[in-house]
């Protein structure tokens, strides 16, 4: 309850969605994008926000903006998280189990923690990545989609992927990267109904 309704406006849907996804982003780097946007590593004052909060006596306080993806950070895992809403609906309504869709689980050469992967290699270099040994918990068939996101890496090239829609992908590390990071965002879908969409982030610094 409010005890006063002029303050009851809300915006914790990508508060949440921000934290939703360990394993695809990582809730102390900011600027790793996710479900709930990508920000800025610096502040900046005269961000707008809500229309309440677009007046001179809140425009003096320093926040984490949006980078120039603005929206289309959040857009771009539209369907994750419209599925993953419907299915936790499906989860309040049914008791069964089985009734309902549940996400996939990703293990990552032989690594199955809910988190960002950190490798290193070395520039010029192939990494190898395994992600064998994933599951369903429903026994869906699993689809893989292997993705270099450009706009957290530091190395502003492109990025090859070989076999980026098998479970055994390798990434052809550029020559030049040295210095630099390269991130790579594997996406692993279910066909059950809903689709259901788990992610893990695999951060390559190039040494």
């Amino acid at each position: 309850m409010y005890p006063d309704t002029v303050w009851s406006t809300e915006g914790d849907s990508p508060s949440f969605m921000y934290l939703r996804n360990p394993a695809l982003n990582d809730a102390e780097k900011l600027d790793q994008g996710s479900w709930g946007g990508r920000f800025k590593t610096s502040k900046s004052a005269n961000i707008k926000g809500m229309e309440c909060m677009n007046s001179g006596a809140y425009n003096t306080h320093y926040m984490h903006g949006n980078t120039s993806e603005g929206s289309n950070a959040i857009k771009k895992w539209k369907v994750g998280y419209d599925n993953d809403f419907q299915a936790r609906m499906d989860w309040a309504i049914n008791s069964n189990y089985s009734s309902a869709n549940h996400h996939p689980r990703i293990v990552i050469n032989n690594n199955a923690d809910e988190a960002v992967m950190y490798l290193n290699a070395s520039s010029g270099s192939s990494v190898s990545l395994n992600a064998n040994g994933s599951s369903d918990p429903d026994g869906d068939n699993l689809s893989y989609a292997w993705s270099y996101y450009s706009e957290p890496s530091s190395y502003g090239g492109s990025v090859t992927i070989n076999n980026s829609s098998s479970s055994n992908a390798t990434v052809q590390v550029p020559s030049n990267a040295s210095g630099r990071s390269i991130h790579v965002i594997l996406t692993l879908r279910d066909n059950g109904s809903p689709n259901l969409y788990e992610y893990r982030r695999v951060v390559i610094n190039v040494q």
